[in-house]
């Protein structure tokens, strides 16, 4: 566990060190240590699987530290506390190559293409309903949405369960989000959830 803790110092926002940190920790009976281990993977600013999160909710309730809504308020507070550091550390990707098609489906299974209008600005969000990261910055992907009428916006879940999407939504208070799904991650956007794609009035693929 302690060459696994250095490597976890090296890349101290690689949510799958931290979940490995937290298995190994586990399996040595360290289980507070386990337990920190995958609420810093789950509240990392991207998220590779849903792992981190499963296993920081399955530890937290078996050591009776709450119940499972409480363990989902732990992750959101750690996720907010990263925010700040975040930000100030963020450098937006250039691409400046032409957006690509994505086979999409609204939450009632019908079938689109192309999210991006033809001559307007867009911004695509890639989540998950399981990402920490994710749940913090819906509200404010809605915000925007709604102040800035001319930029096109869709939060695009990365699934095949458009109800769970809803559900997710609902209890969020998040119903007037764009959203639509799509089972897997384009490969273009392979780094992690969530990802924000800033889409140019020309078609163009501008910002990540």
């Amino acid at each position: 566990a302690k060459d696994l803790q250095l490597a976890v110092d090296e890349k101290t926002n690689d949510d799958g060190a931290e979940a490995g940190l937290g298995t190994a920790l586990e399996h040595t009976g360290d289980k507070e240590g386990a337990l920190a281990a995958y609420l810093k993977a789950a509240s990392a600013p991207y998220q590779a699987s849903a792992e981190p999160e499963e296993n920081f909710r399955r530890l937290f309730v078996a050591l009776h530290k709450g119940s499972d809504v409480q363990a989902e308020a732990a992750i959101t507070a750690a996720v907010q506390a990263n925010r700040k550091a975040v930000a100030d550390k963020y450098v937006p990707v250039e691409l400046h190559r032409e957006m690509p098609v994505l086979q999409l489906k609204n939450l009632d299974g019908t079938s689109f293409r192309n999210p991006v209008p033809k001559h307007e600005a867009a911004v695509v969000d890639f989540w998950a309903v399981w990402c920490g990261a994710c749940v913090v910055e819906l509200p404010s992907l809605l915000a925007f949405q709604q102040s800035h009428p001319g930029v096109s916006v869709l939060a695009v879940a990365i699934t095949d369960k458009p109800d769970e999407v809803r559900e997710f939504l609902r209890k969020k208070h998040l119903e007037q989000l764009h959203v639509a799904v799509i089972s897997q991650m384009p490969s273009m956007f392979s780094g992690g959830f969530p990802t924000t794609a800033v889409v140019s009035a020309t078609g163009q693929l501008a910002f990540v």
